[in-house]
């Protein structure tokens, strides 16, 4: 890939290591990467997927194997693709949080949340007490986000649509956001060529307007002593350190925990400021920006008003069961059935009156994991119900083959005879529900619009 003389200009004045070795990498073919759901994740697919094992997240792995799409673990949750440098997120957050240390239950807040690689890495670093709210502004990347969620399966985490401002009827809530910004993109040209078509100096210029906004409502998220977690994939430093910068000029503390030298970041510094910067010939991955700012003020340790601030009237609270829940529904003590525009979904308790609140301010696409409603005195589950291994579920479950997976994810009908709703497994991992109706023995519940559009070599329909 030939990258245009200006862009090459821009980055060596700007002091980029060893820009000649910058410049070769972008002539190699990037390395795939993934990561784990640790949830879901058989031991037994290691083989089939190979790579190594990254250093900052236990979970992810980078490998030459291009053919995630041909396996079922790649369409029912068990893995997600995701940039190697992208899942130093994980880093950062058990950098801030220890796993192996007590502490109170978090909101953490991912801001630009579509396709949901970093919600799902949060999901999964998560503790069942937290509460993570994925929000996206642009509808049409809410069904990726969606379906990416309901697959991942994890509890505790809101999926919602709406502007960033509208933080400003709820402030001072989370004790985390995310900013993974929208960006000029240069760290993606290795990835994906028409970064390297679109670009031009112009856009570098106006991305940093766009970013502070964003910025400022993730200011207004967050309690004082809160984190603020900014990312990007691009080398621009006026949407990266600068940005940082002109927040810890306002009193923002910059926090950066020690990295090993052998994972050999550079640390960027400006004015207080400092990030890390990943380059493709230093690190298994593409380039990407990451810093970590705390709020200032003093944390809150007193009860938060979760009301929105508005004249709007409070709505009746959403999670009052009216009808029980059926007896092949097993919830642990953490999550309770909350209903929500007539469905049933799973939520945290602790969480209810400030999931009350959110569903007045932004568009819910999912309050919690669903589970399903009732139709006529009878209850029908929902179709991605055997996507969350927390739940103890009830149902018959049919062990599948290879050959019957794929079908399925591809929404064919199966010669299969079955009794009332079943869940489909494969290899100990739940691809969906199917049922049988009279004179159909078999009718699949997988939602067409996430089917397998294309089966693997030597599967026939």
């Amino acid at each position: 890939m030939n990258l245009p003389d200006s862009f090459l200009e821009l980055i060596k004045s700007q002091g980029i290591p060893d820009p000649e070795g910058f410049e070769q990498a972008h002539h190699v073919p990037p390395r795939s990467a993934f990561r784990r759901n640790p949830a879901k994740w058989n031991p037994a697919w290691d083989p089939f997927f190979g790579g190594t094992v990254l250093p900052w997240c236990p979970c992810g792995s980078v490998t030459s194997n291009k053919t995630f799409a041909h396996h079922p673990a790649f369409h029912t949750g068990a893995l997600y693709v995701q940039e190697a440098s992208s899942q130093f997120l994980w880093f950062v957050l058990e950098s801030l949080f220890p796993s192996d240390k007590p502490r109170p239950p978090l909101l953490i807040v991912d801001l630009c949340a579509a396709p949901g690689g970093k919600s799902t890495l949060a999901a999964s670093w998560k503790q069942n007490d937290d509460l993570l709210i994925a929000l996206e502004n642009q509808s049409t990347r809410l069904p990726a986000l969606e379906e990416n969620i309901l697959k991942w399966g994890r509890s505790g985490v809101l999926v919602a649509g709406g502007p960033t401002y509208r933080w400003e009827l709820m402030p001072g809530q989370a004790d985390v956001v995310i900013a993974d910004v929208p960006c000029s993109g240069e760290g993606l040209f290795r990835k994906d060529s028409a970064y390297v078509k679109n670009w031009r100096t112009a856009l570098r210029k106006s991305c940093p307007a766009v970013q502070k906004k964003i910025l400022q409502d993730a200011t207004t998220a967050l309690k004082p002593g809160g984190f603020l977690i900014y990312s990007t994939c691009t080398y621009n430093p006026e949407e990266n350190i600068l940005q940082m910068a002109r927040l810890t000029r306002q009193g923002w503390l910059c926090v950066t925990p020690g990295t090993p030298s052998a994972w050999n970041l550079e640390l960027q510094e400006q004015d207080g400021a400092r990030g890390w910067q990943f380059y493709p010939h230093r690190q298994p991955g593409e380039g990407f920006f990451i810093s970590v700012l705390q709020k200032p003020g003093e944390p809150k340790t007193s009860e938060q008003d979760n009301s929105p601030k508005s004249k709007k009237k409070h709505a009746t609270p959403h999670g009052r069961r009216e009808k029980k829940m059926p007896k092949s529904l097993n919830l642990p003590d953490y999550l309770e059935p909350y209903e929500y525009q007539g469905h049933y979904y799973a939520v945290p308790k602790m969480w209810l009156p400030l999931i009350d609140s959110l569903t007045e301010v932004f568009k819910i696409l999912l309050p919690g994991v669903p589970l399903g409603t009732w139709r006529r005195e009878k209850w029908e589950w929902h179709t991605a119900v055997g996507h969350c291994p927390e739940l103890a579920l009830d149902i018959p479950f049919m062990e599948v083959d290879y050959s019957q997976a794929v079908r399925y994810l591809a929404c064919q009908t199966l010669d299969l005879r079955l009794e009332g709703p079943t869940l489909l497994r494969w290899e100990g991992v739940n691809l969906g529900l199917a049922k049988s109706v009279p004179g159909r023995p078999f009718v699949s519940l997988y939602p067409a619009s996430w089917r397998l559009r294309r089966l693997p070599p030597g599967i026939q329909t």
